[in-house]
């Protein structure tokens, strides 16, 4: 006995191609007339499509050609003819061939099917485009193939008393690890199709009502694919890639969509990776990535679980979505504090022998060799070890435009230069040409208020209102100043970096008698330090920041005590440090 979803999905393909073959055939015949068959299908199908077919007709002769076309073909003959013969009786042609793409692919999937029966989501989504196509063609069998789609979307009273609303999804995800290994190759459309479209229908999402959601939402002239919607509001943008896409490179993309409508939820896909973000939170990219759910490589019930609590339409109207959200990413955030502060509370531990650690190496040692050393050997034994029990330190450049160049007094001079984070070559803009380079990252509110107060010239509240709105985009690594470049600041003192040899040691300071540096002059700090321990030159080879042939070359200088081409080597690795928010010079000669 068939499966029932697996039966429904064969009863719909022969009705659509049964009669879409005869539409075609009566279309085609009536503009092209006895050429039809040349001119309207063999020209339009694929080399391999139209080798097969020809040969086909060849074997059975008896039988009318249009009977040897089946729905892959039927989707080239149609876009085939799209200006031609059909003009005018379908809608637009990227509309067009989303409806045939997805019917080719299930048709595919009857043609090879996999265990058990397939899932109603996917076999109801195939009914509805071939729906689609038929009804746009007039046909009868739409109404049929209807009858079909609302029989497979009969509910299931097991599955409606499954908790949590995950009765499709965790089905649905596991399906999706077995299938979607074999579809490498699947295009941005047809990932869509076949598997963003289908995880939005389980996480309770009508994917055919455009006020839930709305495909090719326009946000200025850019378009995010899927724009999910409550009560009236916009809620989450999802941008799809094809599978297999690398999306880190489209983080940038997904972000400007969302900061333009100040949405507080971005998913970027590729199918099997979905990267969800707090677009609005401060921080880089990675940053504001508070969730990766791998179908592939995930458990299903955690990769559902995350799904459902972040994407599923109960979640997301309810704004617990967000909420969930926040509260992971500030998770995320002590973790990755406690991490970068570990190695400096282990320092110094070493470094003031602290008092529980010197009573559990004496004890250790009292265990090893029965004599127990006392206070004065173990801190001996630490200072001598320094360097090897030191761990390196990953410094945290600070973001921040509040103090020194960036008061509300200045902001809208002329003399402040701008550039964007990404444009390599730093090319400086004026506060007037800002508007028009981060647009795509400011709210509408943002943009009306600063045309209206551009507009009237009133600098006072200009800069007032104005400066939230910098300091954002600054804090999201999207500006920067010429003047005073925030990831590169030396300190809060508001030290400026408009001359870059300002706050450089001269080289005799950078090449005294031991390659040290001279204390008080040129002590190093760095920039995640809040207590701002001094460090001479030296110190700083020990930074894991120093690429290995720079530490190379440090070592060989110093060894060799070639004071010249000590300091003009070291000099632009110095800078580098500083300019990365790693080092800070506080006493530089100025």
């Amino acid at each position: 006995m068939q499966e029932p979803n697996y039966e429904a999905l064969g009863q719909g393909l022969k009705l659509y191609t049964d009669s879409m073959r005869r539409f075609l055939k009566e279309k085609l015949t009536a503009f092209y007339h006895g050429n039809w068959w040349e001119a309207g299908v063999i020209k339009a199908l694929a080399g391999e499509q139209r080798t097969n077919v020809e040969l086909n007709v060849k074997r059975s002769p008896e039988r009318d050609k249009i009977d040897h076309l089946d729905a892959p073909h039927l989707e080239r003959v149609v876009t085939g003819n799209f200006d031609g013969a059909l003009r005018g009786i379908f809608p637009n042609y990227k509309k067009t061939l989303s409806w045939l793409m997805r019917v080719s692919v299930a048709r595919n999937e009857y043609a090879h099917p996999r265990s058990g029966d397939m899932l109603a989501d996917d076999v109801a989504d195939a009914l509805y485009q071939m729906w689609q196509i038929l009804a746009s063609a007039g046909l009868k069998e739409a109404a049929e193939v209807e009858r079909l789609r609302n029989a497979v979307l009969q509910p299931d009273p097991a599955a409606a008393e499954a908790p949590g609303g995950q009765s499709g999804l965790l089905p649905s995800i596991e399906h999706l690890r077995e299938w979607l290994p074999g579809q490498r190759y699947l295009s941005e459309q047809q990932t869509k199709q076949a598997v963003v479209e289908r995880m939005l229908g389980v996480l309770g999402w009508d994917i055919h009502d455009p006020n839930e959601v709305l495909c090719e939402y326009a946000v200025g002239d850019r378009r995010p694919d899927y724009c999910l919607r409550a009560d009236g509001k916009d809620k989450v943008f999802i941008e799809a890639k094809k599978m297999g896409e690398r999306l880190e490179s489209h983080e940038e993309q997904l972000l400007s969509y969302c900061f333009r409508r100040g949405i507080g939820l971005g998913v970027l896909t590729n199918g099997s990776l979905w990267y969800l973000y707090l677009p609005l939170r401060p921080g880089d990219w990675a940053e504001r990535r508070f969730c990766v759910v791998d179908i592939l490589k995930d458990e299903p019930a955690v990769a559902t679980s995350r799904l459902q609590a972040f994407l599923s339409r109960e979640s997301v109207a309810s704004g617990k979505a967000v909420e969930s959200a926040e509260k992971t990413q500030r998770e995320q955030e002590q973790v990755r504090t406690i991490s970068q502060t570990l190695p400096k509370a282990w320092n110094r531990m070493i470094s003031d022998g602290d008092g529980s650690l010197l009573g559990r190496l004496s004890e250790a040692t009292e265990e090893l060799c029965t004599y127990r050393p006392g206070d004065e050997v173990l801190r001996e034994f630490l200072v001598n070890n320094r360097e090897r029990l030191t761990l390196p330190v990953t410094a945290v450049s600070l973001i921040s435009i509040d103090k020194g160049t960036a008061k509300s007094g200045t902001i809208a001079k002329r003399s402040n230069q701008w550039y964007l984070i990404s444009d390599a070559t730093k090319t400086p803009h004026g506060i007037g040409e800002l508007r028009k380079l981060v647009s795509s990252y400011m709210t509408e509110r943002e943009l009306a208020r600063w045309d209206e107060l551009d507009s009237a010239r009133d600098h006072n509240r200009h800069a007032k209102i104005q400066l939230p709105v910098l300091n954002r985009l600054v804090k999201a690594n999207i500006i920067a100043l010429t003047s005073a470049p925030p990831h590169a600041r030396l300190s809060s003192t508001g030290t400026s970096h408009s001359t870059r040899r300002r706050n450089m040691p001269d080289r005799s300071a950078t090449s005294s008698g031991d390659g040290r540096g001279h204390q008080g002059k040129n002590s190093w700090y760095l920039a995640s330090d809040s207590s701002k321990t001094m460090h001479p030159l030296n110190d700083l080879r020990q930074l894991p920041h120093l690429t290995d042939g720079e530490r190379t070359r440090w070592d060989e200088l110093t060894n060799a005590r070639d004071h010249n081409r000590h300091g003009k080597i070291q000099l632009p690795i110095l800078r580098r440090l500083v300019h990365a928010g790693v080092v800070v010079a506080p006493n530089a000669k100025r």
